[in-house]
Order: structure tokens, then sequence, then C-alpha cells
């Protein structure tokens, strides 16, 4: 498989599930914001996807030091 039908995979994937859960639990703000962020990770390349993952993660396993 290719890193761009991968990454489109994956977006779909979790797209799917944030429309899902976000539709009844989340407030219009936060459905704008994930909506954006699904736009733009579609027109992210595979590389630039991982570094923000990485990034994040990286954020998130500092938090957990503190």
């Amino acid at each position: 498989m290719s890193a761009i039908k991968y990454q489109q995979d994956t977006i779909d994937h979790y797209a799917a599930i944030l429309l899902k859960e976000l539709q009844d639990n989340a407030t219009p703000e936060l459905q704008t914001f994930c909506a954006i962020a699904i736009e733009l990770m579609k027109s992210a390349t595979p590389s630039r996807l991982r570094d923000a993952a990485r990034l994040v993660e990286m954020r998130h396993m500092t938090k957990g030091l503190r």
C-alpha cells in the first residue's frame, strides 16, 4: 500500500469515528475544529503528518513527566 493510500484510509477511518462521536457529544466549536483538522490532513503529505504525530506524542509524554 502506498503512503498516500494509507494516509487517505487513516484519515477516512478517523473522520468517520469523529463524525459519529462528535455529532451528539461535542460543541459546535469542537466539531468545526475537527472538520478543519481533517481537511488539513487531507492536503498534507504523509511525512508532515508523521512529524505532527510525533510532536503531539512528545508533548503528551512530557506533560506526564511534570
